[in-house]
């Protein structure tokens, strides 16, 4: 039999340790203040403490970047340190001429400082910088003495000062207080969008900070009017140059001047921005890019919003652990739906975000599913369920009642299942919706397609188990009552027997949260514990402990049944079908004379296919049983019961047991017949003293002169339980 042991136990081994708190706190603080410690102008070379202290900051960095949040207590003490030595080596830069901006040793603290700002995040970060109003001279003529090309690692000063500057043009405080005297007005403005524009079109994280520098200066209510000019000079970059960076600058500034930036500011320009968004995509230099194409989405989605009332018009309600239900927009006045005034402009929003949700890159079609979510609960009620009736058309493109889905639907799918996800999220999917939704997105929850020499479709059912996590934190539990059960035995069987580590916990996490908030499932906090996070964490233990202690409650032990005889021993995957037949004995062993005859006879049909993963699958199958039926030690009811398992063998085809690359097959094969032998058997099927030998004996002939060792070896076994039930005299004659 085909070994399991790499991928049952590789599932847990490969995920990131879970730490409890900072537990490296004092380590990293000490490195920090080395790096802090020494002459930020010196050019002598480098010690191997403070060489040391750089690669310990990057490595603790990236151990803690999925848990990021244990920082927090320690924020202040991590940022400040670094930050204000930046700050003080950069005003003694502009205090004196002959001082090199870049030295190697601020090229380092500039980089720690950027690992600190890539781990926990920029918005956070940045409120720990220095913001006096004092700092904004000293920042811009920093950056003026930098070169834009700057020395190698100069990026990371240049990145950590265009985030001061951005935080620094928050303050409410006139730009032209700082203009030189009898110098132009707006000098101080001018100086700064040169300096966002200068970066903006750069390959490197500069752009990144460049386009929210900008998009900060734009916003303020002394400069917002240069917005309208930068529009202007950023069209030629998005419907005619081939210029990637630019134009990836200007749509970071459109995205972030339109989360920050007031509705009286940019009402005038939403128009426009919306129409530069929409000519993109006729670029087809720029619209081959997924990152284009995402900004896009994001840009259509913000105007859209901006577009849309303020007040919702659904009231979004969230259902605690306890029952309670909470409205999170508690306190604001909901728009009736005869004053909600819909603009023109959403029509071809909404056909951008559909669009998107077919995109082939994941990215885009998350991004579209989330504003579109976001529309749909800023709409009327009967809008939104319009909204909810195509996205679910999404799924019938490539549906067929009946008939298999092929690849190409596999992008659509993932695309109008996410939109459903952030729909039930936002609570907008109605008790009238219920049904059609959670009928196609319990097809979508089993949605894998064969694809060459592997599958695909993960995507879809991870999605899928995001939908039934957040139906529950926003339904009734009386609209749910009906699809309870059936909603139960899919989770359940998903998270015992799926291929993939992170769908099991995916299903196990939606499993977990509808017996916390809805009490629907049967027997739901008593399966829980044998699908928690860790318990389907490796593969073995899901499929063959798990499984059968679930199995016990006989409303889900047909679903797992059915189950692993239609999907998993059909599986492409040869240690998945390996497996799965050994769940199947297991859950067979409950009451094997009552629930293995009906498995065997659906396997009995399988060893007739064309396809060799049906009918390895089925002869697995049928060797668990047979094992099993060993097991049992009872007997002639289990004689005849293997006899009967035996004689299927006159099934298999020549044209299968004599295929290419026929070795798992006759493996498998060989094992059956070890584990069927009988006297009963060989009774019914003899091979001494006839014309023609029966089929089990040619598949061991077979087996013995076949090329692998493991064929052979399996062959060889077999022989071996047949002599002991017979003198092998007479074969050793022939």
């Amino acid at each position: 039999m085909t070994s399991i042991v790499d991928d049952t136990t590789v599932d847990d081994e490969t995920q990131p340790r879970e730490h409890a708190y900072f537990e490296k706190a004092d380590e990293f603080l000490e490195h920090l203040k080395t790096l802090i410690g020494v002459d930020l102008f010196s050019d002598e070379e480098a010690t191997e403490e403070e060489r040391n202290a750089i690669r310990r900051v990057q490595m603790i960095c990236g151990e803690y970047h999925e848990q990021s949040y244990l920082w927090d207590p320690w924020l202040e003490q991590i940022v400040a340190p670094p930050i204000e030595a930046l700050r003080q080596h950069a005003a003694r830069v502009v205090e004196s001429a002959d001082k090199d901006p870049a030295t190697v040793r601020a090229n380092w603290l500039a980089e720690a400082t950027y690992q600190i700002v890539n781990t926990r995040g920029s918005k956070i970060i940045v409120s720990f910088f220095p913001h006096q109003v004092s700092d904004l001279s000293v920042a811009i003529a920093y950056m003026q003495r930098l070169e834009p090309s700057g020395s190698r690692g100069a990026w990371a000063i240049r990145y950590i000062v265009l985030l001061w500057l951005s935080l620094i043009c928050r303050l409410p405080f006139d730009l032209s207080n700082f203009d030189p005297e009898g110098g132009e007005s707006g000098s101080t403005a001018d100086t700064i969008e040169a300096i966002g524009l200068q970066y903006l079109d750069k390959a490197g994280l500069e752009r990144d900070a460049a386009a929210l520098l900008l998009a900060r200066l734009y916003a303020r209510q002394d400069t917002h009017t240069r917005f309208k000019n930068f529009l202007d000079q950023s069209e030629p970059h998005l419907v005619e140059s081939p210029n990637l960076f630019r134009a990836l600058g200007a749509m970071q500034v459109f995205t972030e001047i339109l989360k920050s930036g007031g509705l009286d500011q940019l009402a005038l320009h939403l128009p426009q921005i919306l129409e530069l968004a929409q000519k993109l995509p006729h670029n087809t230099s720029l619209s081959v890019h997924t990152v284009i194409r995402k900004y896009v989405i994001k840009v259509s989605g913000r105007v859209g919003l901006k577009l849309l009332p303020h007040t919702p018009t659904n009231r979004i309600t969230v259902r605690t652990l306890h029952g309670e239900t909470i409205s999170p927009n508690e306190g604001f006045a909901s728009s009736t739906e005869s004053e909600a005034e819909i603009p023109d402009e959403i029509e071809g929003i909404i056909d951008d975000m559909l669009n998107g949700l077919r995109d082939r890159d994941t990215t885009i079609r998350w991004s579209a599913a989330k504003y579109i979510a976001r529309i749909g609960s800023s709409v009327p009620n009967d809008l939104t369920s319009q909204l909810l009736d195509a996205i679910l058309d999404i799924y019938q493109t490539h549906f067929v009642e009946g008939g298999e889905l092929n690849t190409a639907a596999e992008p659509s799918w993932h695309g109008a299942t996410l939109a459903c996800a952030e729909f039930a999220r936002q609570g907008l999917i109605s008790g009238n919706n219920v049904p059609k939704t959670v009928n196609w997105v319990l097809k979508a929850l089993f949605f894998d397609v064969k694809k060459g020499t592997h599958s695909i479709g993960s995507n879809v059912r991870d999605a899928a188990c995001y939908f039934l996590w957040s139906l529950p934190r926003t339904l009734d539990p009386n609209a749910m009552r009906p699809y309870a059960t059936r909603l139960a035995q899919s989770l359940i069987t998903l998270a015992l027997f799926d291929r993939e580590v992170h769908i099991r916990r995916a299903a196990s996490a939606a499993f977990q949260e509808n017996v916390g908030r809805m009490g629907l499932f049967p027997h739901g906090i008593e399966v829980l514990k044998w699908i928690d996070f860790y318990g389907v964490g490796v593969r073995r233990n899901s499929f063959v402990v798990s499984a059968p202690e679930v199995a016990r409650h006989e409303v889900y032990r047909g679903h797992l049944l059915n189950y692993l005889v239609d999907t998993t021993l059909k599986h492409w995957d040869p240690d998945m079908r390996s497996i799965g037949a050994e769940a199947l004995k297991e859950l067979c062993k409950a009451d094997i004379y009552t629930l293995a005859p009906p498995v065997v006879e659906r396997l009995k049909g399988s060893l007739a296919f064309v396809d060799s993963h049906e009918i390895h699958g089925a002869i697995l199958g049928l060797r668990e049983i047979a094992e099993g039926l060993r097991e049992e030690q009872d007997g002639e009811r289990s004689t005849k019961f293997r006899a009967q398992i035996f004689e299927l063998l006159d099934r298999l085809t020549d044209s299968s047991i004599k295929g290419y690359k026929n070795d798992l097959l006759l493996e498998a094969t060989s094992q059956l017949i070890g584990s069927s032998l009988s006297d009963i058997a060989l009774n019914a099927r003899p091979d001494l003293d006839v014309k023609s030998p029966p089929k089990w004996r040619f598949i061991l002939d077979l087996c013995l002169k076949h090329r692998s060792d493991v064929v052979q070896d399996a062959g060889s076994r077999a022989v071996g339980m047949l002599s002991e039930l017979r003198s092998s005299e007479r074969d050793i004659d022939q």
